[in-house]
């Protein structure tokens, strides 16, 4: 698992004793058969843990997920309603590579702003990447 400070990751140290383990992708695939409508994306939270690359590899060659799934997830894990770990991981997997659409976008130009749970790194990295995205799509 990591975290982000300033730009740089480092792992996040278990709790003493505490052995970290991380659900496996087919195990997170059943989970997501089982879920109610409204809890799917809650059973797939843990695949942000793998990280972007091996995160979206695994889920796409292992299971019949799709990108589509995973732009969704990256939404439902930035509106999650409390800050920290989940909307962390999610822009690590933005920064990293994963493609946002124009809902991802929406989310972080409205997360970059004063008011939002978002801490002032995480406001930060939002807004770079809402430039990038706006940059990007210039027509």
């Amino acid at each position: 698992s990591f975290h982000s400070l300033r730009g740089t990751r480092f792992q996040r140290a278990p709790c003493k004793g505490v052995k970290f383990t991380m659900v496996e992708i087919e195990e997170l695939y059943r989970r997501w058969n089982k879920a109610s409508e409204s809890e799917k994306y809650m059973a797939l939270l843990p695949l942000l843990e793998y990280g972007f690359e091996k995160g979206s590899e695994a889920l796409v060659v292992q299971t019949p997920l799709t990108n589509y799934h995973i732009e969704n997830l990256i939404e439902y894990a930035l509106n999650w309603e409390i800050a920290g770990w989940w909307p962390e991981l999610a822009l690590n997997w933005v920064e990293d590579g994963q493609t946002i659409n124009s809902s991802i976008y929406k989310i972080l130009v409205e997360k970059e702003k004063k008011g939002s749970i978002f801490s002032q790194n995480q406001k930060h990295r939002a807004k770079k990447i809402v430039n990038e995205w706006e940059k990007a799509n210039e027509t």
